[in-house]
């Protein structure tokens, strides 16, 4: 995701500006020729500690929506604690008695710094937004043809494990069904029952689709819930990481109710 990226970023310009300001303020010496500095001031070995504690939480891939708050909130608590301990540090440095400053490199340090904690801002702000896009799901159902695609054919797709059934009624209507998913376990996204409402429901990480999963394992558009003579069936769209039915890969196939399907690293209950 974007944001993971401006926060690593912004990690790294953290450090660099550390680096810098290691050489011009924390090994200088004061007046009286004593070298002072970092260890004086050892507050200070927090700044790049912070900045290295928030990079590795930015590769960490949370499976639920309370983790991804969790992990996004760690990276701020550690980058607030490296900032507050910067601004103790710097000041206590100043103050405590007067050295011959190299103003160059402090500088450059400085721009460094504040620029890397602006892109840690933007980069969790970033993660907030994609973290409440992910758990919501696009509830106006629409049909291929209103989103500028031909319509699938009506011939039910090709099933791989023909299974015998009891005679029913047939019930055409795929919102009568009461066809749900209920999700046990995803990516950036609570538990929930999920509503089936159209014939053609697709699943994909692309924003046209009718449940949106951002996870990178999920294709764009990577399956399709059908209703055809009056059963439910699951087709993989090509998809990169494939669709998994009770734990099988499949290419299409129909559905039972307690049916696990996985999607990426998300998985569903069909009922």
């Amino acid at each position: 995701m974007k944001g993971n990226w401006l926060i690593r970023g912004g990690g790294i310009l953290i450090l660099l500006g550390f680096f810098l300001l290691s050489r011009t303020v924390l090994g200088m010496s004061d007046l009286a020729g004593q070298t002072t500095g970092v260890y004086s001031q050892p507050i200070l070995y927090m700044v790049p500690i912070c900045a290295l504690v928030v990079i590795i939480l930015s590769f960490l891939k949370p499976h639920s929506y309370s983790r991804a708050l969790e992990n996004l909130w760690g990276q701020v608590a550690a980058s607030g604690i490296g900032a507050l301990c910067l601004t103790v540090g710097m000041l206590s440095l100043f103050f405590s008695s007067n050295y011959k400053l190299q103003f160059s490199g402090l500088f450059t340090g400085l721009v460094f710094l504040i620029t890397g904690y602006l892109v840690l801002l933007a980069g969790y702000i970033f993660q907030w937004l994609a973290i409440e896009e992910a758990t919501t799901t696009r509830t106006s159902y629409t049909t291929v043809t209103s989103a500028g695609r031909s319509p699938k054919t009506s011939v039910p797709p090709r099933v791989t494990r023909p299974r015998a059934r009891h005679p029913t009624a047939i019930n055409t209507n795929p919102i009568r069904s009461g066809a749900q998913l209920e999700m046990v376990h995803g990516i950036l996204l609570p538990s929930s029952a999920i509503s089936i409402r159209s014939g053609n429901f697709s699943i994909g990480r692309a924003r046209n689709n009718d449940l949106r999963l951002l996870d990178n394992y999920v294709s764009l558009q990577h399956a399709r819930f059908r209703f055809a003579e009056a059963k439910w069936f699951i087709q993989d769209q090509e998809s990169t990481n494939g669709t998994y039915v009770n734990g099988q890969r499949i290419r299409a196939t129909r559905l039972d109710k307690g049916d696990v399907n996985a999607i990426g690293r998300s998985t569903f209950v069909f009922f």
